[in-house]
């Protein structure tokens, strides 16, 4: 399922495992066995997704924690939830096995 990143869709981690190393977070695609390492920014925001996370609900976090303005909030939430798409380690809530 894509995932409609202008839409309130909520954002849900894919089956992955979690290696915390210091404030960074090292995520493994299990099957593929590729990884993708975040930065502590990257792990806020791997660590407030969710089945009712949306585009919006991490864009506010990064405002409230860094001080930023929503659009640039909007802007790196997008292109951070899309990255992580197009790789395979969100997917959309509604996709997640319950």
């Amino acid at each position: 399922m894509q995932i409609d990143l202008t839409a309130n869709t909520p954002i849900n981690r894919a089956n992955a495992l979690v290696e915390r190393i210091g404030d960074e977070i090292l995520v493994i695609d299990p099957t593929s066995h590729r990884f993708q390492t975040m930065n502590p920014t990257g792990a806020l925001l791997w660590d407030a997704l969710g089945d009712t996370t949306t585009i919006g609900d991490l864009a506010y976090l990064l405002v409230t924690t860094f001080g930023i303005d929503l659009q640039q909030g909007i802007r790196d939430t997008t292109a951070f939830v899309d990255d992580l798409h197009r790789r395979g380690y969100v997917v959309a809530a509604s996709s997640c096995p319950s």
